[in-house]
């Protein structure tokens, strides 16, 4: 889990690499072609599919199917550096892919409007929830229902190459 633009795909795709795991970005599920959302049912029985087999990386911050998620997690990692890092990555990684049309989930391209638009603007929403992300693993690691999971909040690009490091291989 993550802020937008925090690192937290990356991360988990190298985890899923390197433990030989299936990973699956809940974008990938939850964003239908046009930008369409997907129900709410359907979303929580494709994501529940995977969270039943043996082992997996799931990425993304969806409240709608967290319960799924963790419930059947052992770990949860938190990428968090400081916000003006993430602007850093996410202002040039969405001028990249509006520029280029570079096609995401199901087809779809970030358009000008994830740049100018106060209500689509994924800077501005990435911005504003950078701290309720961190309320959300604070009170997250406090809470007696998540004690199964192990969690690790990941402050740095050293942090995150050392968490990488110490995971076993398969």
């Amino acid at each position: 889990m993550g802020a937008t633009g925090s690192g937290k795909t990356t991360l988990a795709k190298s985890i899923a690499e390197r433990l030989d795991l299936p990973y699956l970005g809940l974008d990938s599920i939850a964003h239908l072609p046009d930008w369409g959302e997907i129900a709410t049912e359907p979303f929580r029985e494709a994501v529940g599919d995977i969270a039943e087999q043996d082992g997996w990386v799931i990425d993304g911050n969806y409240p709608r199917v967290r319960d799924i998620v963790w419930a059947r997690a052992d770990t949860v990692v938190f990428t968090d550096p400081p916000r003006w890092k993430v602007m850093g990555r996410l202002v040039p990684r969405t001028v990249r892919r509006v520029v280029t049309r570079q096609k995401l989930w199901n087809g779809n391209v970030e358009g000008w409007r994830n740049l100018v638009s106060r209500k689509e603007n994924l800077l501005v929403w990435s911005w504003t929830t950078h701290p309720e992300m961190r309320d959300l693993y604070d009170q997250a690691m406090q809470n007696p229902d998540f004690r199964h999971l192990s969690f690790h909040r990941l402050r740095s690009s050293r942090a995150v190459s050392r968490f990488l490091t110490d995971l076993p291989t398969q």
